[in-house]
């Protein structure tokens, strides 16, 4: 089984690289995710334990929208539980190794879903800009 060993940031491109390798004394396998931040930003997981992720219960989590121009500022170590992504919005969302693979095997459907449910709603993804008059 391949296990992370190295999390990279493009902040230009708004992405970030996992990078996964085989244990040592395995035969040397390689693999690289490619995730949109706004993607990571805008899922909905399960596993969320972040209060910024949880809803209350019996209720449907809130449609995250308006989030194109998002920045994944950091990364942390969450011990055997997975990686905490910061997003410079606040967000804050805990994701096991397990879940990054689904989201890298189901990428286009999850997108696809998303897409539908932002239309739906009547949201878009740019990000809004408040004005007031003075």
């Amino acid at each position: 089984m391949l296990s992370i060993v190295k999390f990279q940031l493009h902040q230009q491109q708004k992405q970030l690289s996992v990078e996964l390798a085989s244990p040592s004394g395995e035969q040397a396998l390689t693999e690289r995710w490619q995730f949109n931040y706004e993607f990571l930003r805008v899922l909905e997981s399960s596993q969320a334990s972040s209060a910024y992720a949880a809803s209350p219960k019996g209720k449907a989590p809130a449609l995250a929208t308006h989030k194109k121009d998002v920045v994944l500022t950091r990364i942390e170590s969450v011990g055997k539980h997975g990686y905490r992504l910061i997003f410079d919005d606040g967000y804050q969302v805990i994701y096991a190794q397990a879940e990054l693979a689904l989201y890298h095997q189901q990428a286009d459907l999850l997108w696809q879903t998303y897409s539908q449910q932002l239309s739906a709603s009547g949201h878009g993804r740019d990000a809004m800009i408040d004005i007031k008059q003075l």
